[in-house]
Order: structure tokens, then sequence, then C-alpha cells
């Protein structure tokens, strides 16, 4: 019987990331301004089943255990993206054919889980190779990557925009900070509750996406 194992090979994602890829690239191929929505809710699925997939050939309990709190925050997040697109009018979500809550695309309760993953995996491999201090680095890097290239990018598909605030290109200004200060407070709570009930998941998934909100916030009138 295979074992749980703590640690993972990196190597191993290798034939998993590129399915993804290969996959993204097919379902983004037919994609329409009018079918968007549902192309990322089904690259969302797909990704988050890869990597429980990649988890179990690892026989990997933190693999799993980052895919659980990626998950249950992913779902959380949809709270900050509803108060910048309901109450301050920043953010927009264009009709994209899926259902929407309230003002925010379905698909998001899934998306976030995608860099929040990515961040923990880039984490945990520089921690084991270089240590704590170079693993938070590494994991803000790759958190200002995703989030600043996203914020950059995806309005072409045509995805989530910022309207009525400063941007440098198409990245609003107000919300690189938080984004990160989002990367490290990922890394930071998962260290926390990794190890405790799934409960503490939910508990410690729900402070990030608050502060994360305030953060938010505060630096949109900062940075008015």
């Amino acid at each position: 019987m295979q074992t749980e194992r703590s640690d993972f090979r990196l190597a191993s994602a290798l034939p998993w990331q590129s399915l993804f890829l290969a996959i993204t690239a097919a379902v983004l191929w037919f994609r329409t301004p009018a079918n968007i929505g549902i192309a990322l809710l089904i690259l969302c699925m797909v990704w988050n089943l890869l990597f429980y997939l990649w988890a179990r050939a690892e026989a990997s309990l933190l693999l799993r255990q980052i895919l659980g709190f990626s998950i249950v925050l992913s779902i959380f997040q949809v709270f900050p993206d509803w108060v910048l697109s309901r109450h301050l009018g920043v953010l927009v979500f264009p009709p994209d054919g899926l259902f929407k809550w309230d003002t925010v695309s379905g698909y998001m309760a899934l998306l976030w889980a995608i860099p929040a993953s990515q961040i923990l995996v880039a984490y945990y491999v520089a921690q084991e190779r270089a240590g704590r201090k170079v693993a938070y680095a590494a994991g803000i890097l790759v958190g200002a990557i995703l989030f600043i290239g996203s914020e950059e990018l995806l309005w072409m598909l045509p995805s989530w925009y910022a309207v009525n605030v400063v941007k440098w290109g198409h990245v609003a200004r107000y919300i690189i900070l938080p984004e990160l200060i989002l990367t490290a407070l990922i890394i930071s709570v998962f260290e926390m509750v990794r190890e405790k009930p799934r409960a503490y998941y939910v508990i410690g998934a729900m402070g990030v996406s608050a502060a994360y909100t305030a953060a938010a916030v505060v630096f949109y009138f900062i940075a008015r």
C-alpha cells in the first residue's frame, strides 16, 4: 500500500502541466466572447482535477493540502471581486455566457485556486532548496508574475478588466500592493493551517480574503 508523502517531485508535474497547456490551447481556440466564461470554468475545473491527479500520483499529502486550501480560498475570493465590482465600480466582468455571483462571473470561484496553488508549490520547492527566506521571495515573485500578468493580459480573452482607476498598461495601479500582500498571506496562513483540521482551512481562507479586501479598498482610496 502506497503511503502519503510530505514532499513531491517538481519534475513530475511536467506531464500534467503539459496536458493542461494543451487543453487550454484547444479550449481557447474555440472561445468566443459569448462563451468565454464557460471556457474558463472548464479550464479551472481541468486545472484542479489535474492537480489532484498529480497529488495522487505523487502520493503527496502536501500537494493535497495545497489543493484543498487553494480551492477553499478561491471560493472566498469571490467576495473581494464582488466588493470591487459592485460597490467600488472598478472591476468589470462582461457578459461571458456563464452565470454570475451578482456581478462576479461564476468561474472566479475556482480561478483563484490556480495562482494560489502555484505560489505554494513555488514556495515549498524553494524552501527545500534554499531555505525559508528565499522561499518567501520566490513565492512572492511567482505571485507578482501571475497576478500582474493576468491583469495585463486576460482582458484580451475577454475576461475581467479594470475601470475608473489609474492604470499602468492594463494593470490597475491600486491593486499591485494588495496582490503582493495577498501572496504573502497565502503562504503564511497556509503554513499555519496545513496540518490542522479542514475547518481551519475555511477560517484561514476567510481571513486571507477579508485582509485582501481591506487592502484593496484602502489602496484604492490612496491611489485615486
